[in-house]
């Protein structure tokens, strides 16, 4: 929270805060349906006018960016309107009927942090929550009413139900951090798998794990190999390291090779060894570790180097 001083208005000495939170966009998915070519689409999210959803009801009000008395203050100083005028009412309904938000594809910052503030309203004196930064502040609070935006970790985790959503900054500076950190391990890491010569199998487990299921692992060669993971190392750093790190990655290769050439099957979660039942994901790799399976995994490495060998002559 940023703090220092500043002039209001008023000329009122106010210690100035902020509690900065970033309104995100739902961001339009690769290969995700439009009738429109791709240079006539509009991507821009726009948060707009909507009646208001209490306990998934939907209410016969509007959304607003204020409060009752904050409008009466705030929106009346905005519009150039006295309360008392024929025209309030009218002008305030069209007001919040028209407003909407405009999302850029990088988020909006905005401060919604306020202080007590002393004003007159009908004759009375009364302190109000007024707002740093009027503009940001409304747009936070209409996000917030509004139900194309996801708020809660719960409505976070179905994004496609919404048009944007809204983050802590400090949070969002974190999973920055974190993913600018994970971008310079996968870096380090896939550097030195390319230069090592002792990790040409590492190299081969990493590509079993990360090709998709119509790509022929022995069709790659040692380029298509880098490329393959310089791809996945940029566009998923996170799930690269992991990958890089995993403990059981020859195993978890060498069952997914073997499934592939039809030397196991899978049904449902559970692996097959003819009748043979192995068990699951992570009970098949302890089937493979344990040298009680030893001459079984011997027959899978020879059955599974004879497919290799067939699918070599085919090439």
């Amino acid at each position: 929270m940023a703090v220092y001083t500043k002039n209001t208005k008023n000329e009122q000495q106010v210690e100035y805060k902020e509690e900065i939170v970033v309104l995100m966009p739902v961001l339009e998915k690769e290969g995700e349906y439009s009738p429109l070519p791709k240079e006539q689409r509009d991507n821009t999210r726009r948060i707009s006018s909507q009646f208001k959803v209490i306990d998934g009801r939907i209410t016969p009000n509007i959304i607003k960016g204020l409060n009752r008395e904050q409008e009466r203050i705030i929106l009346s100083e905005q519009l150039g309107i006295d309360i008392n005028s024929p025209n309030w009412e009218k002008e305030v309904k069209k007001h919040w009927a028209e407003f909407s938000i405009k999302i850029p594809n990088k988020g909006l910052r905005l401060n919604k942090a306020t202080y007590p503030k002393e004003v007159i309203l009908e004759g009375q004196k009364v302190t109000i929550d007024y707002p740093y930064n009027v503009q940001e502040y409304i747009m936070y609070n209409y996000a917030m009413d509004s139900s194309d935006v996801a708020k809660t970790p719960e409505q976070k985790e179905n994004m496609d139900l919404f048009k944007a959503y809204i983050e802590d900054y400090s949070e969002l500076k974190q999973k920055e951090i974190i993913a600018l950190t994970e971008k310079d391990l996968a870096d380090k890491n896939y550097v030195e798998l390319i230069n090592d010569k002792n990790k040409e199998e590492k190299i081969d487990w990493l590509v079993e794990r990360f090709r998709k299921p119509e790509e022929n692992f022995i069709s790659f060669s040692r380029e298509d190999k880098k490329l393959k993971l310089r791809e996945i190392k940029e566009t998923s750093p996170a799930t690269f390291n992991e990958q890089f790190n995993n403990p059981n990655l020859e195993y978890e290769a060498f069952i997914y090779q073997l499934v592939t050439y039809g030397i196991l099957k899978k049904e449902g979660k559970l692996y097959f060894n003819g009748v043979e039942n192995l068990g699951s994901h992570s009970e098949a790799i302890e089937y493979m570790k344990n040298s009680i399976n030893s001459e079984n995994v011997a027959k899978f490495k020879s059955l599974l180097e004879q497919k290799f060998k067939e699918q070599r002559n085919i090439k």
